[in-house]
């Protein structure tokens, strides 16, 4: 027979953070699991900063069924579209008459979440540029491609072929329009002057 075990004690089968774990001579969180504990990895502040972040600006979807109303969120990307957040930036509620009072957007913790590497959502994006906060996005930069220009053998072959098929469609053309001259006068001294 099974005994359940100690509420207050971690299952043997989980991992589990609880802040009043025990720390390592590091500093860094102890994570336990079952009887044994091992202290969590770790990373020197450099290393940290090029983590993904996992804070994502979002919406959160409120209002009731065939009425939606969203709320602009700043939340960690591993809740729930509809759970917690760290905080509410913005409102927006696309059946409302009036375009002025459809987004309202706090444009000053927008822009403060943005620079500390919050992650946009693409409908945020857009409501953001609809408002003129388009400075705020960051803007894609197109990678240099410096092999793009170079000649290689299979480029000369093929800018080669271009330009014979180019000449000899003209040259076909020029045919066509000559004989097309030469039937007009043809059709033109056929017909009786009157």
């Amino acid at each position: 027979m099974k005994t359940r075990p100690d509420p207050g004690q971690p299952r043997g089968d989980c991992v589990s953070y609880s802040p009043r774990m025990g720390t390592d001579a590091l500093g860094a969180r102890a994570v336990v699991s079952g009887t044994r504990s091992w202290p969590a990895p770790h990373r020197p502040f450099e290393e940290t900063l090029q983590l993904p972040m996992s804070v994502v600006i979002r919406l959160r979807r409120t209002g009731r069924k065939n009425l939606p109303c969203f709320r602009i969120n700043v939340t960690d990307s591993r809740f729930p579209r509809d759970g917690r957040m760290l905080e509410t930036i913005g409102l927006y509620d696309p059946l409302r008459k009036d375009p002025a009072a459809q987004v309202v957007v706090n444009a000053e913790r927008a822009k403060h979440w943005i620079e500390h590497g919050a992650e946009v959502s693409e409908v945020v994006a857009s409501i953001l540029r609809r408002k003129g906060l388009k400075d705020l996005l960051r803007q894609h930069k197109l990678r240099e491609r410096p092999g793009r220009s170079a000649k290689t053998k299979t480029r000369a072959t093929r800018d080669a072929r271009t330009e014979r098929l180019s000449k000899a469609k003209t040259e076909r053309r020029a045919t066509r329009l000559k004989a097309r001259r030469a039937a007009k006068k043809a059709a033109a001294s056929a017909e009786p002057k009157s």
